[in-house]
């Protein structure tokens, strides 16, 4: 992943199983460089604290297909608002011999984005 340009700066992926028939062997794998993940607890404490608008966007200049993005405004300590964008993804199961994609999962991992194209186009929606 690193000699390939992303957008993002988390990805998070399951290890597929390798014979294991529990399944205990399944290991969560980040691709993590300077990002922030938030934890389901967090985002859902997080949505109870301010209010998130739920978008689906089709952002080929980031990635094809669609994208989910929580975004919405928060006081900081001088009074302004500050915009904060979250990025809502699926875990992708991985083939632990080639990292070649297997499927998704039902289960969310979210990241709080600073890319500032994504800001410029959420400010544009809104």
């Amino acid at each position: 992943m690193s000699n390939k340009k992303r957008p993002f700066n988390l990805y998070v992926f399951e290890s597929a199983s390798t014979g294991d028939p529990t399944g205990k062997d399944d290991v969560l794998l980040r691709y993590n460089v300077n990002g922030i993940e938030l934890n389901a607890d967090g985002f859902d404490k997080l949505s109870k604290e301010i209010h998130l608008e739920s978008l689906v966007c089709d952002l080929p200049e980031f990635r094809e297909g669609k994208i989910k993005l929580h975004t919405g405004k928060y006081p900081t300590a001088t009074g302004k608002y500050q915009r904060l964008v979250i990025r809502e993804d699926r875990i992708h199961v991985v083939a632990p011999n080639d990292f070649s994609m297997v499927r998704r999962t039902d289960t969310p991992y979210y990241e709080v984005c600073t890319h500032p194209l994504l800001f410029e186009y959420i400010e544009n929606l809104t």
